[in-house]
């Protein structure tokens, strides 16, 4: 297989290293499981550390925006029971 993901059959493939989606521990992506994205310019899930904090405050801004008891809906069904969008 070629092009944006390739299965890793052996040899080590890093990933993009400025990738925000990248572990460090393990030197993948967290996205893709048993795949690892190396072609950032092709990869739907690449993004900037800039990219993944304006996504994320984004997300915040939206789940805060929505009535307690979608909040707590979502929480359940989503975070354990957390509400991580009502942290800082």
């Amino acid at each position: 297989m070629s092009g944006v993901f390739e299965k890793d059959r052996g040899n080590v493939i890093r990933c993009n290293e400025n990738c925000a989606m990248r572990s460090e521990k393990e030197n993948s992506c967290r996205i893709m499981q048993d795949e690892v994205c190396f072609n950032a310019s092709g990869c739907s899930f690449h993004q900037t550390e800039e990219e993944r904090q304006a996504s994320r405050e984004k997300f915040n801004q939206r789940m805060k925006s929505l009535s307690r008891d979608e909040q707590v809906y979502y929480a359940g069904k989503y975070y354990r029971g957390r509400m991580p969008w009502n942290v800082r």
